[in-house]
Formats: C-alpha cells, sequence, structure tokens
C-alpha cells in the first residue's frame, strides 16, 4: 500500500442526510459550544472519518468494484485531513480481501489472483473511488437502522443534551458499540488470518 499520511480529502462527497446534519451543526456553530457533546469532533476526529470506520466494522462487506457513484440524501464539500486514517482503513480492506479472495494454494491460479490483488490496490489509491463508492458505500451502512434502533449516525446527531438521553443514545453507549464492534472485526479477521 502507498503511503497516504498527507491525503486531503477534498470536494463534494455524497453523505447521508443525518451525517449531513451534524456537519452542518459544526461548521456553523448553531449549538452552544458549552452544551454541545459533538463540539471535540474538530480535535478528536472528524466525523465523516468516525462513520466510515463504523461502517466497514458494523458491514465486514468491501465496498462495490464498479464505478457508479453510490448517491445519497445530500453532499457536502469536505477539506478533511484523511491520510493517517486511510492507511488503516486501506488495510482493514485489503485484510477483507484476504478473507474474501483466499490465498491460492498453487501456482494454477496465481497469475488471476495477482491481476485482481493488482486492480483491488489500484482502487484503493484511486481518490475518485474514495470519494465517490467507498466512503457513501460504508457512510450508508452507519447510517442503516434497524427495528430495535436508530442508526449509529442518528444517534450520534441526538446526543446534545446528556441528562435528557435515553441509555441508548448517550455518548458513552456509543463509544461502547464503536469499540466492540471494532474488536469483532478485528478477531474475525485475525481468526481468517491464522
Amino acid at each position: 500500500m502507498s503511503n497516504l499520511i498527507n491525503l486531503q480529502l477534498r470536494g463534494n462527497i455524497n453523505v447521508t442526510e443525518s451525517l449531513y446534519n451534524i456537519l452542518k451543526i459544526r461548521a456553523n456553530n448553531e449549538i452552544n459550544k458549552e452544551d454541545n457533546l459533538l463540539r471535540n469532533f474538530n480535535t478528536l476526529v472528524d466525523p465523516l472519518i468516525l462513520n466510515l470506520f463504523y461502517g466497514l466494522y458494523k458491514s465486514k462487506k468491501l465496498p462495490p468494484n464498479d464505478e457508479k457513484q453510490i448517491e445519497l440524501e445530500k453532499t457536502y464539500e469536505f477539506n478533511v485531513a484523511i491520510g493517517s486514517y486511510a492507511n488503516i482503513f486501506n488495510h482493514f480492506l485489503f485484510l477483507l480481501w484476504l478473507k474474501e479472495n483466499g490465498i491460492p494454494k498453487d501456482d494454477k491460479n496465481s497469475i488471476l489472483y495477482r491481476k485482481n490483488l493488482y486492480e483491488f490496490m489500484n482502487r484503493l489509491n484511486d481518490m475518485n473511488y474514495y470519494q465517490s463508492i467507498v466512503i457513501p458505500f460504508y457512510l450508508a451502512i452507519a447510517d442503516e437502522s434497524t427495528k430495535s434502533e436508530r442508526s449509529f449516525t442518528h444517534r450520534m446527531f441526538t446526543i446534545e443534551n446528556i441528562k435528557t438521553e435515553s441509555a441508548l443514545d448517550t455518548p458513552e453507549y456509543l463509544a461502547i458499540e464503536f469499540s466492540t464492534l471494532q474488536e469483532e472485526f478485528l478477531n474475525e479477521i485475525v481468526e481468517y488470518l491464522e
């Protein structure tokens, strides 16, 4: 994988409406900073990055291979440093690719295997593919609701006042859920590679 440390994500990206609302509030400072639990995202982690990783952990799926852009409800103009996160994210995608494709046991299939692997790695280094397919794919997964609970992104948007929150909407609960999914994701990948 190439070194993506200085990578900036620039331009319009399709995002879900819930994530758009979070980003709009943060950008416009519509909520009093002293009462806003989202205030630290500028210094801790961008909400887009957090939702991107959450979607990956939740789905345990590779993004689509095709070049057709994934359309979501809103577009938002970004200028986000994603380099250090992209290296980790690409590593996880590579491990998922290995899990899905296995490792050839003989030379017979190695040429096709290498061709597919190189195509996959080239896609991961294509910022257009990242912006139009990878990011919207995982953002949509992070914003999927189930019958029992609202989406991760929507719950993140509604954590404005800890005094009136239900247990499933507390920042602590979201952090535990994120950590648990990350651990499950990594355990599943590690089990496969052992």
